[in-house]
């Protein structure tokens, strides 16, 4: 990548850096009379060890994917480190006026950063052979601190809310708490502001596509953008890139909320989430929602429900508890579907989390349809997995080998798409996944003139609920007048044999017998079939001489 294109995703990070370094500088030097900022400990040594640890980012070259992790850890460390500094300076606070549990957080967290700095460091400077015979040790060593550093993080938050609840609950008027509490929900507001994605190709017109919209009446007419696409498109990375758009920064400020709704399976889980995230007191639902209309309602706000699918796709009580999405007035233009990437996209991505790039890098990316979370992934395997080791793979594991660590949407690709296929919309019509299985083995998929014919060779099934089902899960897509599974949606069904016997052989007998009717003879209409079908039943014919060749041969 150029400097250019680094720039403007870096931006974030050197932001903070200097923040740290001025946070650090103040700390370790306060000025002449000031009776603060000294009285609090933990600030100089931390924000001097964050900024040790952060400047060490570009100088990691081998282990750029697992570092690139700790580092976003580090930099939302830095952002909550920074504003308790900000905070302790603007309310002169000291040590004693901060939570006795805030404080113990504070050591721990010094000892973990303290922990962390010579495992980057050794990284940093570990080349060649070296690199090979201890790459295994330090990978450990970095998922271990990856893993205790966001346990401290989440401790950190948890802690902040708690604090606030104990606060209000109490009702302590005193001044002391009351600056305590300002400078909880000032660090909680930078904690849930996200940070920028640090790989992010391919996708610059939908997101000035978005910020238009956004700033567009600002100010008389709110925007409601909904971002559909199947799993793995990048979503979420769009998402985030909206939120950290230094435009949506300037004018939001910190009232920039992410909302995780994926474990959100009732309407008041998605009140509660929503609450948390806002820095809300928990109480009934009822008062749950006066607070968060309150809260929305004081200034200007952005939220992004991500995985707002999650609680829309439960139970009828959930669907009528929230605006349904069906009556709400959706901002337009409206935001096409996401697609793949392209190449030249796909190739930044590889190229920027592998370091290299060859032909077979390229096979792999577009065996993947360049879709997003896939090349992700696969790049970041190439990194422990000679490129030429995973094509081999890929061609007898197919998607089964996109996968990286847990099983997580955005680390398996087989269970991002999974999730998508198990959601409720699908489960409450599961002809839509019998159909999704037909149209799998169909490389043209349906053309909308045949839809009648397939509801008689498909007994039983609803082919046109069907394939609204499957559209609005981001399933298939209408390319043309053809219904068509996207091609990675079709490779995981094709693995998984999502095709019901009968079904299968239904559709075989349709085209033997669309195979064997005479040119010379056929009506205008079967030769109009014909014509739609000519690429369906060539795969058809040739998967079933394949199939017959190995029942003789066995």
């Amino acid at each position: 990548m150029s400097s250019s294109d680094m720039q403007p995703k870096s931006f974030s990070f050197r932001q903070t850096v200097r923040r740290v370094f001025n946070t650090y500088s103040t700390y370790q030097q306060p000025a002449r009379g000031e009776c603060f900022g000294w009285q609090v400990p933990y600030i100089a040594p931390i924000a001097g060890l964050l900024l040790q640890a952060l400047t060490m980012r570009d100088e990691v070259k081998q282990y750029k994917g697992e570092c690139e992790e700790v580092m976003q850890k580090l930099i939302r460390v830095a952002g909550l480190v920074i504003n308790v500094g900000e905070s302790c300076q603007t309310h002169k606070l000291n040590e004693g006026d901060l939570p006795a549990r805030l404080r113990v957080i504070f050591k721990s967290l010094q000892s973990e950063l303290d922990g962390i700095k010579p495992v980057l460091g050794e990284c940093a400077k570990t080349r060649g052979v070296r690199s090979l015979l201890l790459r295994k040790d330090l990978l450990g060593k970095i998922k271990k601190y990856d893993a205790r550093l966001a346990n401290v993080l989440e401790v950190f938050q948890a802690e902040l809310l708690v604090d606030i609840r104990f606060a209000q609950i109490a009702d302590r008027r005193d001044v002391n708490r009351a600056f305590q509490s300002e400078v909880t929900m000032s660090v909680m507001q930078s904690a849930l502001a996200p940070p920028s994605p640090q790989i992010f190709f391919g996708r610059d017109t939908e997101l000035a596509h978005i910020i238009h919209i956004i700033f567009t009446n600002i100010g008389s007419r709110p925007a409601r953008i909904v971002i559909l696409g199947p799993g793995g498109y990048g979503k979420t990375t769009l998402a985030n890139a909206v939120l950290s758009h230094d435009r949506v920064q300037e004018h939001f400020e910190d009232a920039r909320y992410f909302i995780s709704c994926e474990s959100a399976t009732s309407s008041d889980a998605l009140l509660i989430q929503i609450a948390k995230t806002l820095g809300l007191v928990m109480g009934p639902p009822d008062s749950l929602w006066s607070q968060i209309f309150a809260t929305l309602n004081s200034k200007e706000t952005i939220l992004c429900l991500d995985n707002f699918e999650s609680p829309w796709d439960q139970s009828d009580e959930t669907k009528h508890a929230v605006e349904r999405p069906g009556q709400t007035e959706w901002t337009q233009p409206f935001l096409d579907p996401l697609g793949t990437i392209g190449l030249t996209a796909a190739k930044e991505i590889w190229k920027s989390i592998a370091g290299s790039y060859n032909d077979i890098s390229e096979k792999l990316i577009v065996a993947v349809d360049y879709v997003p979370l896939a090349v992700n992934l696969l790049a970041h395997l190439s990194q422990v997995t000679p490129p030429a080791l995973l094509w081999r793979d890929w061609n007898t594991k197919h998607t089964k080998v996109v996968k990286r660590g847990q099983m997580h949407r955005l680390s398996n690709l087989e269970y991002s798409i999974q999730l998508s296929i198990d959601s409720e919309r699908m489960r409450v019509n599961p002809s839509a996944k019998d159909l999704l299985g037909v149209l799998s083995i169909l490389p043209d998929g349906i053309h909308m003139k045949q839809l009648g014919k397939f509801e008689e060779i498909l007994d039983g099934v609803d082919v046109s609920l069907s394939l609204q089902v499957l559209q609005q899960c981001s399933l298939i897509h209408l390319g043309g007048e053809r219904y068509q599974p996207h091609p990675i949606i079709r490779q995981f069904c094709n693995n998984q044999d999502f095709t019901l016997p009968t079904h299968k052989t239904n559709v075989e007998e349709f085209y033997i017998g669309l195979a064997g009717i005479n040119v010379q003879k056929a009506t205008p209409d079967a030769y109009a079939e014909m014509v739609l079908e000519v690429n369906n039943t060539k795969v058809v014919l040739s998967n079933l001489m394949q199939s017959s060749y190995k029942d003789q041969s066995g």
